[in-house]
């Protein structure tokens, strides 16, 4: 239960003090945030599917009236990705569920993005199962955007959203 916790309170803040990305609040030394960093083990951190830093909003940002999509908006867009999701699998099944032989024949790459991936490979030292998790991350953003095909755009997000 207690590694549990840890774990999880390692997911949710950056730092010791929980205010890692507000320079203002945050009382830890950089030594206290690479300590806190590595708790972790790579293989542990090469599980997580998606890295997502989650900041402060300041009082403009809060009151804005334009604040993006609706949640209905969102949720049709999710809805159709996961149609799309069923109509290629031909059953519930998501791309998060796809064994290797399916990445490679869901998750093809143009060669402008098989050259990304390769420096990302080398650049960032990924492993086969990071490389499999990037693509099926790929692969969702193109289902959420309707493109049957993986872009730049959509291989450069999922990067993104590696902890690099």
């Amino acid at each position: 239960m207690y590694n549990s916790f840890l774990i999880l309170y390692y997911i949710c803040n950056p730092c010791f003090c929980g205010n890692g990305f507000d320079e203002e609040l945050c009382t830890c030394t950089p030594y206290d945030i690479r300590r806190y960093t590595k708790k972790l083990s790579g293989p542990i951190i090469d599980r997580i599917d998606l890295y997502v830093e989650i900041y402060r909003l300041n009082d403009k940002e809060i009151l804005d009236e334009d604040r993006g999509d609706t949640s209905q908006i969102i949720r049709d867009r999710v809805m159709k990705a996961r149609e799309l999701q069923n109509m290629r699998f031909n059953n519930n099944k998501l791309n998060r569920d796809m064994n290797n032989n399916e990445v490679e024949k869901y998750c093809s790459l143009n060669n402008e993005c098989e050259q990304i991936i390769r420096t990302a490979i080398r650049n960032l030292n990924l492993s086969m199962r990071t490389y499999h998790k990037i693509l099926k991350v790929a692969r969702t953003i193109a289902d959420l955007g309707n493109s049957s095909n993986i872009e730049k755009h959509h291989l450069l997000e999922a990067i993104n959203f590696r902890k690099n």
